[in-house]
């Protein structure tokens, strides 16, 4: 796979996570800066703010199934703060999104 399909993966892949926030009412922002956050989501009922990295992968198929990788960045695993960043990991099989597995960074850890 080409750089530059994994880069329109990818971004597909953050905006679908965002719909999926939009759709259960949850407000959702993509940072001027991305160092280690493609999202942030509020709900805006009552303040609460969810740091988001998105993760994508295209399936590669297995004798049973398929599975997805992804390279996540020790560095920024480390880096803790009071607000976690939320890890959304997404593969795209047969031009289909399956259902996101989503691990908070101190569980990733």
């Amino acid at each position: 796979m080409t750089k530059k399909f994994n880069q329109y993966l990818g971004k597909a892949g953050q905006l679908n996570v965002m719909s999926e926030f939009l759709t259960l009412g949850w407000n959702v922002a993509i940072p001027e800066v991305d160092i280690g956050n493609d999202i942030f989501v509020v709900q805006d009922k009552n303040g609460t703010l969810k740091r988001v990295q998105v993760k994508t992968s295209a399936a590669s198929k297995r004798t049973r199934g398929f599975s997805g990788q992804f390279s996540v960045s020790l560095k920024n695993l480390r880096n803790i703060s009071n607000i976690l960043v939320h890890y959304v990991f997404l593969v795209r099989h047969n031009e289909q999104w399956f259902s996101p597995v989503i691990i908070r960074q101190d569980y990733l850890l």
